[in-house]
């Protein structure tokens, strides 16, 4: 059944498995749905959840989305690197 079903939230490293083994089996679009439920869920994605979507991606042939990603994942980087300078400062 489903995790919430059970009053359990899942958390980054959840999605980040659950994106990996769905990039095994070559289910990108399902990945892709977990990364926005990860997004919707108020959850930071990180460049390991990132390189598994990139991935799973990859594995599918969906190379429009995978650049898509990898753009994404170097703007929010860049975006992380700015707010933790700004912090340090």
């Amino acid at each position: 059944g489903d995790m919430r079903q059970h009053a359990i939230r899942p958390n980054l490293v959840t999605y980040s498995a659950l994106v990996d083994a769905l990039q095994r089996g070559r289910e990108w679009k399902v990945a892709l749905g977990l990364l926005n439920e990860a997004r919707s869920d108020g959850l930071v994605i990180d460049q390991v959840t990132y390189g598994a979507a990139v991935a799973a991606c990859e594995s599918g042939s969906h190379w429009r989305g995978a650049l898509a990603l990898l753009e994404e994942a170097s703007s929010s980087s860049s975006s992380a690197s700015s707010a933790s300078s700004s912090a340090a400062a």
